[in-house]
């Protein structure tokens, strides 16, 4: 009898999983860009062809648009929706109980008290993902193809289809806090584009440019961290989420490492030997 009983509530709660699973599955099919992995490769197919190839070519004839409201706009987008996806890990009701006890071992989905207001949050941090390659389209439009770099545009083209990924086949706790990682780590970095877009009068108090990839590269590093501890504590980790997240941070951290020697460090050497060589003809 004892053991009939556990069979029909183990139905029971299998059959509730799993209805749950349909509908949250069906609900995120239903979401932007989520229906199938062909429009997002397709959208960063054509991403790839306009800021490589097509917008360059069209540009060399034409002069650089003056996109400076339209750029100080959508910063300030930006930093609005960013603001919103960080905020939600504190805003709703029982999140930051919900992960301090069960970011290791949790909860069964239908279980989580937390999942649907997260798993909406983290399809918005996807939208931004998306909307971020317009950054790339505006150093087209504005005829500044060097900073169409290798690392800009892998960082562009690999955030969209990775959070798709996520949201698409694992859903699981350890991947949303490297996402309001990163949309912290926006909302300085857009806040800083928006100030510099006002103009010199502003540019000058801006000395902590540099500091933001430092803050790039802290993130890479905390994400590392908390991935690697989640593995060696024997968390519920998929191993693909683990090698994804923790080799491109690697790969990450060594590029941003590069653009900070070549951006700052070599900058400042160069600025020093031109000063010390215009003092040598002064005397």
């Amino acid at each position: 009898m004892a053991s009939e009983m556990l069979g029909l509530v183990n139905e029971t709660t299998n059959a509730s999983f799993m209805s749950f699973e349909e509908a949250e599955n069906s609900m995120i099919q239903s979401w932007f860009l989520m229906s199938n992995p062909c429009t997002i490769v397709s959208l960063l197919l054509a991403y790839l062809f306009i800021v490589l190839k097509f917008g360059p070519d069209n540009m060399k004839s034409r002069p650089a648009y003056n996109i400076k409201y339209i750029v100080m706009a959508y910063n300030v987008m930006q930093i609005y929706i960013n603001t919103n996806i960080f905020l939600k890990m504190f805003t709703t009701p029982g999140s930051l109980e919900y992960f301090s006890k069960h970011s290791c071992h949790p909860l069964r989905p239908d279980l989580n008290p937390v999942r649907s207001a997260i798993m909406e949050a983290m399809h918005i941090y996807f939208v931004t993902k998306v909307l971020d390659l317009s950054d790339t389209i505006f150093f087209v439009l504005k005829k500044k193809q060097s900073h169409v770099t290798f690392l800009h545009v892998y960082h562009h083209t690999l955030m969209p289809i990775a959070v798709w990924t996520y949201i698409k086949y694992y859903r699981e706790e350890d991947g949303v806090v490297v996402g309001f990682l990163n949309s912290f780590v926006h909302i300085v970095m857009y806040t800083y584009y928006f100030l510099a877009g006002l103009g010199p009068e502003v540019q000058k108090y801006l000395w902590w440019k540099k500091y933001i990839t430092k803050l790039q590269l802290i993130q890479f590093g905390l994400v590392i961290t908390w991935m690697c501890t989640m593995f060696v504590l024997n968390c519920h980790l998929s191993r693909f989420i683990f090698y994804l997240a923790v080799g491109n941070s690697f790969v990450f951290i060594y590029l941003f490492t590069d653009f900070y020697i070549k951006a700052y460090t070599k900058k400042n050497s160069s600025l020093i030997e031109q000063n010390k060589t215009e003092c040598q003809k002064s005397r």
